[in-house]
């Protein structure tokens, strides 16, 4: 998410949400796809977003759906 677009949300609570989320998921033994951890690792993540700074371009879509292949691949 790009900060500077959304004002009412911040990658600093996102990111100590999907940790809730990461602890939860390892306690359960439940795979994950940490989507917030994999875009932040990206260099210049913002192209994946629309002007809003929240929804995904095409290139973010196909980014999502390169994780989503990967995890069940993994998975299974």
């Amino acid at each position: 998410m790009n900060s500077n677009k959304q004002t009412k949300r911040t990658n600093e609570a996102i990111g100590t949400f999907a940790g809730r989320i990461r602890h939860v998921a390892c306690k359960m033994g439940c795979p994950i796809l940490d989507l917030n951890r994999a875009m932040l690792s990206e260099a210049d993540y913002d192209r994946m977003l629309q002007e809003d700074g929240l929804h995904f371009t095409e290139t973010g879509y196909d980014f999502l759906a390169r994780l989503i292949i990967k995890k069940v691949e993994q998975i299974d």
